[in-house]
């Protein structure tokens, strides 16, 4: 059976109100942020590319892309378009 590969968009943005305003991504579970969490099931060998859409100031590993929604705070849907274009455009 032939594997198809695919591109990974992880959404990581938001204010996070109901947390007290921390960051998401940066949450340690297991000893490991979230984030890592997250890269973690969606890496492999049919994975051609990663897009995380999140704040500026979110680190993210070498060989990831990230991007920014606009508009900021926009939402899931803004951070959807956001990834969808950052992997359109290659970035």
């Amino acid at each position: 059976m032939t594997k198809l590969s695919y591109d990974a968009l992880v959404l990581a943005g938001g204010r996070a109100r109901r947390l007290g305003g921390v960051s998401k991504p940066d949450v340690v579970v297991g000893g490991r942020r979230l984030l890592a969490h997250v890269l973690g099931a969606v890496d492999g060998p049919h994975v051609r590319r990663v897009v995380v859409v999140g704040p500026a100031t979110l680190a993210v590993p070498s060989g990831v892309t990230r991007t920014l929604e606009a508009p900021p705070d926009g939402g899931p849907v803004a951070g959807i378009a956001a990834g969808l274009a950052a992997l359109q455009d290659g970035v």
